[in-house]
């Protein structure tokens, strides 16, 4: 039995909503190139869709169809080494209004597709196709790794139950699609223009998180090692003040973002976490080994993102004194002295 005819069928009402959606936005581009806001097309288009979604579905179901929809895109694309387009502070409040007008510009054409979506009895494909429509276009802006990373970061706030919309990073660096017109596309099937997507196994990560305060004034440290199949490593260390009130939560706040910073790419990480801070590796034991004191109240939100980080990455928290012998623990050490002595 040719079940061919079958699956086209099936997936002919989703290509519908697509098309509707994407005509709607599509009408918002000229809207913006009067008011002159083209710049903030991919970051208004992103906030109107993730707001879209937390106020449509709620976080817990745009979670599960964002992880969804970041696992499908393969690939890193020509600007994966690209870094993020940065906001001065003399600019920041005019950008962030103007990426503000570009979003109330898309709801409005968001709104408009689901009408159609609605008339024709096809809304309960609507957030996936909306999701699929802003995937699509940011590939095509920002390239694969770049969404995939902005993705994983609204994941993790969606997952621990936060009701934000994150603001991702644009890379300086866009993809630009070819100017000559003769050129012509090879079908992808055809080719590999783009590395191979990492998948598990292929990242192993050795890092150290640690943080202290002295006099009020604290600072964090976080030393990373990667390495990744066919011998390339990485090295990577990442410090700065730490306003936390506390030593427990500089050392959790530091975990989360050393975390993110490694777990920006497909699949998953296969990862050794080690600190001086026994409270770390005892408050991600399973629950049933967990004592009452190793989570307290107050830092409910911090261990709900690593718990996020837990259930996708393969992740070895260790306790480690460490020492001048442990080359990881000697970065964090030096990295917070110079941080404190500013």
């Amino acid at each position: 039995m040719d079940i061919a005819p079958i699956i086209l069928e099936a997936n002919a009402p989703r290509r519908e909503v697509e098309e509707v959606i994407s005509s709607h936005l599509r009408t918002v581009a000229p809207l913006l190139s009067e008011r002159g806001l083209e710049a903030r097309t991919a970051l208004g288009l992103w906030h109107a869709v993730m707001g879209s979604l937390l106020h449509g579905v709620g976080p817990v179901a745009a979670a599960r169809l964002i992880a969804a929809r970041a696992k499908a895109i393969r690939g890193h694309g020509g600007n994966a080494d690209a870094p993020a387009a940065e906001m001065t502070p003399e600019t920041e409040i005019q950008v962030l209004e103007e990426i503000s007008a570009a979003a109330k510009e898309f709801v409005g054409a968001i709104g408009n597709a689901y009408e159609d979506a609605s008339n024709g009895g096809l809304e309960h494909l609507f957030a996936e196709a909306l999701l699929d429509a802003l995937a699509k276009t940011l590939v095509g802006l920002w390239g694969p790794f770049h969404v995939r990373k902005a993705l994983g970061e609204q994941w993790i706030a969606f997952s621990a139950g936060r009701e934000i919309v994150v603001h991702p990073s644009e890379p300086e660096e866009t993809i630009r699609p070819a100017r000559d017109p003769r050129r012509q596309e090879v079908p992808a099937e055809a080719t590999s223009p783009l590395p191979a997507p990492r998948v598990a196994g292929d990242r192993h990560v050795d890092m150290r998180v640690e943080a202290e305060i002295e006099g009020g004034v604290g600072a964090f440290a976080i030393a990373i090692e990667t390495a990744e199949k066919g011998g390339r490593r990485e090295r990577r260390d990442v410090v700065g003040p730490c306003a936390e009130a506390s030593v427990r939560k500089a050392i959790l706040a530091a975990a989360v973002e050393g975390l993110r910073a490694v777990c920006e790419c497909a699949g998953k990480v296969t990862i050794r976490l080690s600190s001086s801070a026994a409270f770390l590796q005892a408050g991600m034991v399973p629950p049933e080994s967990r004592s009452a004191s190793s989570r307290l109240p107050s830092e409910e939100q911090m261990w709900l993102l690593l718990d996020s980080f837990s259930a996708v990455h393969r992740i070895d928290w260790r306790h480690d004194v460490g020492g001048m012998s442990d080359d990881l623990a000697e970065r964090c050490d030096r990295l917070m002295r110079r941080q404190l002595s500013r």
